[in-house]
């Protein structure tokens, strides 16, 4: 607690008074501060002595094992090793790939942990699939954006173009049949608002 704390909680407190409850605070956390770190001592002996004795008995544990088992160790310790190597150089070459096709780092970290294997064959092909699947989508959507845009723009010559072109002016409109005047109103109802007069 804050000196100022204490002079809000009880007005008129001596400064002599302020100092006893302060040093008596300080002295209990003091006493609690020391108490926690002697547990904590305790504990990490312990630990300490709990992790020697593991030590050695894997020390020992080696030491009975017969040359056929202890072989057998080294042959899983370098497998898992290798296990590892490939692991890690599979994750090279997918993040090489995706950062190639342009993915942004922070999407790269997510796509990783579905990608990598240890099979290099399987993570490149997820890898490409992924990218080609973001590239299709891509390129599917700029197609979309493009023909959206390209269907609001009017056909330059006032609409001679021909094609699904949309009429500019009022001669135009008039020139198409009733039934595709029909069409064109349900489809777009400010189109006629929008066509210029002869």
């Amino acid at each position: 607690m804050k000196r100022e704390e204490i002079e809000e909680i009880v007005p008129g407190i001596t400064k002599e008074q302020l100092d006893a409850i302060l040093d008596k605070a300080g002295n209990d956390i003091e006493a609690v501060k020391a108490r926690a770190k002697a547990k904590a001592d305790d504990l990490q002996g312990k630990l300490d002595a709990a992790n020697e004795a593991i030590s050695n008995y894997e020390i020992e544990a080696k030491k009975s094992m017969t040359a056929e088992q202890q072989l057998e160790a080294r042959e899983k310790e370098l497998a898992d090793m290798a296990s590892e190597f490939a692991r890690k150089s599979n994750e090279l070459d997918a993040k090489a790939i995706f950062a190639e096709a342009g993915v942004p780092a922070d999407q790269i970290a997510a796509l990783l942990a579905n990608v990598v294997s240890d099979d290099a064959e399987r993570t490149r092909a997820l890898a490409e699939s992924i990218v080609a699947t973001m590239d299709a989508k891509a390129k599917a959507v700029d197609a979309a954006v493009r023909d959206e845009l390209l269907k609001s723009n009017p056909v330059p010559g006032g609409g001679s173009g021909g094609g699904d072109a949309l009429p500019t002016t009022v001669k135009d409109f008039l020139a198409l049949d009733t039934a595709q005047q029909i069409a064109l109103k349900e489809a777009n109802p400010d189109l006629i608002s929008k066509l210029k007069k002869d």
